[in-house]
């Protein structure tokens, strides 16, 4: 066993496994394969390790002499100690025997199942494999139990963003945009979007490219079409307006002409509309859309609000860490200072912490409850803008970020840099996170 894995305990972690394969027989077979196997040990420490730690995938990268293993935690990768090549061999072999795959093919793409039963919960893990120039990428998808997503309130909208959210929806012949950055919830906040209208009284149809990822929400009645044929909105508008809809919700923008086609259904049928599109903030979204060349003035006169999700770390309440602010922080977060008296952060040991009372080094123990990061979980902020006749005069001048920002100034509207702020302030999340999403 490489010196840079740890040796393997006398008792393992209690994990179970479910072998892939296509029969019982073979599934069994598979298991007891690999059990007596040298990479047996690693690989129950690696996945208990994992699932402990809340890793949705771990990414094995195999070098020439190493293997480099990341845990994806909360969105966020972490690297973790690297394996000798033997040793990261002797694992894959016995991953891949596990999963029902060619423990001896490195260079073909391959794909399988097995389950983990650990702390009486089962998790589903899907691994990937694939010959890289480098030698090997390898990457278990870790099914586990997550914070509901199923509407936009459980990933975090505030109450009163959604009672204005819905009361524009459910109006006649509006335009709603949905930005978002790609990330594992975008799905979530796409289908919240649709659900956050009323779907039993009204008739919601939704226009989406088979060549593109889209998820089903139920009474939202799928309208396919196959740009790969050349198939568009555009061509299959008609047959889908036979059905008199109530909303159309366009699962990706991506010209102009299709917009003039659907905002003059929200002007001339009021026929309502929700369009999705990639963007960081409520004014980024718009000018995304201005630059799809639109007929301005109809985009301009359809539009009725703006959300934007972006996701953000929750600081874990078993170890974070207070301080008290100082004036100038709360200044340029624009805070009262006789308002917030405290703040957390993640937690970070001091150098005196790391050593014993002789001055040698020791290892802290890891939050039993993070596992180290921080961080337990996320949450999003969401960015609400409802537009008014200023900012439509805007749009129409195809007005800079600048002025569209000054044109909706009176409009009802906190930005998510304050929204983050406000998180920050009731201990929800680090101002080092906010800087973090910000970024992005």
């Amino acid at each position: 066993m490489s010196e840079n894995l740890p040796n393997p305990p006398q008792s393992l972690p209690p994990i179970e496994f479910v072998a892939g394969g296509p029969t019982d027989e073979i599934q069994q077979a598979n298991l007891e394969a690999v059990e007596p196997s040298p990479g047996y040990p690693p690989m129950v420490i690696m996945i208990a390790d994992a699932i402990t730690k809340r890793s949705d995938v771990v990414l094995l990268d195999y070098q020439q002499d190493m293997a480099n293993v990341r845990y994806k935690v909360d969105g966020i990768w972490h690297s973790m100690p690297p394996m000798d090549r033997e040793s990261g061999d002797f694992l894959l072999a016995t991953l891949k025997r596990l999963a029902n795959l060619d423990f001896e093919e490195r260079v073909a793409r391959q794909e399988s199942d097995f389950v983990a039963i650990y702390l009486k919960h089962k998790h589903k893990c899907k691994i990937i494999c694939q010959g890289v120039k480098t030698g090997e990428r390898v990457a278990i998808y870790i099914d586990r139990e997550k914070p509901s997503t199923d509407s936009l309130s459980d990933m975090g909208l505030r109450e009163s963003q959604r009672q204005k959210l819905v009361k524009i929806i459910n109006t006649e012949g509006t335009l709603v945009l949905a930005g978002y950055i790609p990330d594992e919830f975008s799905k979530a906040f796409w289908a919240g979007v649709q659900k956050a209208g009323d779907r039993f009284m009204q008739d919601y149809v939704i226009l989406h490219d088979v060549q593109k990822p889209f998820e089903e929400v139920i009474n939202v009645t799928p309208a396919p079409y196959d740009s790969k044929k050349g198939e568009s909105v555009s061509s299959i508008l008609p047959g889908v307006l036979l059905k008199e809809p109530n909303v159309l919700a366009l699962n990706e923008l991506s010209d102009g002409e299709t917009l003039d086609a659907i905002t003059e259904l929200t002007v001339q049928q009021k026929i309502s509309a929700l369009a999705r599109i990639e963007a960081r903030d409520v004014f980024d979204a718009i000018l995304r859309v201005m630059v799809l060349q639109p007929k301005l003035d109809d985009f301009a006169n359809s539009l009725s609000c703006v959300l934007v999700q972006r996701t953000a770390r929750i600081l874990c309440d078993y170890c974070r860490q207070q301080f008290e602010p100082s004036p100038q922080l709360l200044q340029q977060l624009g805070l009262p200072a006789n308002r917030v008296a405290s703040m957390f952060t993640h937690f970070a040991p001091r150098p005196e912490d790391l050593i014993d009372e002789n001055g040698n080094p020791i290892e802290l123990e890891p939050c039993p409850k993070c596992g180290g990061p921080g961080y337990f979980e996320r949450t999003s902020l969401f960015e609400l803008l409802v537009v008014d006749d200023e900012l439509r005069k805007a749009i129409v001048g195809k007005g800079n970020r600048n002025e569209l920002i000054n044109a909706a100034r009176n409009c009802d509207h906190v930005s998510i840099r304050d929204e983050g702020v406000v998180m920050v302030a009731k201990g929800i999340t680090s101002l080092e996170e906010l800087r973090r999403v910000l970024k992005q």
